[in-house]
């Protein structure tokens, strides 16, 4: 069996679209307010873009011939094929 990796396809495009929005925002608050604001909202734009990264970007899951490999921002769970009984959802990450 190959390997299949399953990612959320609109998940990461709107990670990139969340990304590149941040960036016209934080431009264009530096260049009208100077650096003190822009550098308010660059911490504030890296801050979401870190929650919209670790929810729609980082989750994926990986099956291989012998197991189950599930990953999200912070932690990866490995589950041999034997140790699942049932799966009540269809595609939820």
């Amino acid at each position: 069996m190959p390997t299949i990796i399953v990612r959320s396809l609109l998940g990461r495009l709107g990670t990139l679209v969340v990304g590149v929005g941040i960036v016209y925002v934080v431009a264009a608050v530096w260049l009208s307010g100077g650096a003190v604001p822009g550098l308010r909202a660059l911490a504030w734009g890296g801050l979401l873009l870190l929650a919209v990264w670790a929810l729609w970007w980082a989750p994926q899951l990986r099956l291989d011939a012998d197991r189950l490999t599930i990953r999200n921002a912070w932690r990866t769970h490995i589950v041999a094929w034997e140790a699942i009984e049932t799966c009540r959802t269809r595609w939820a990450l």
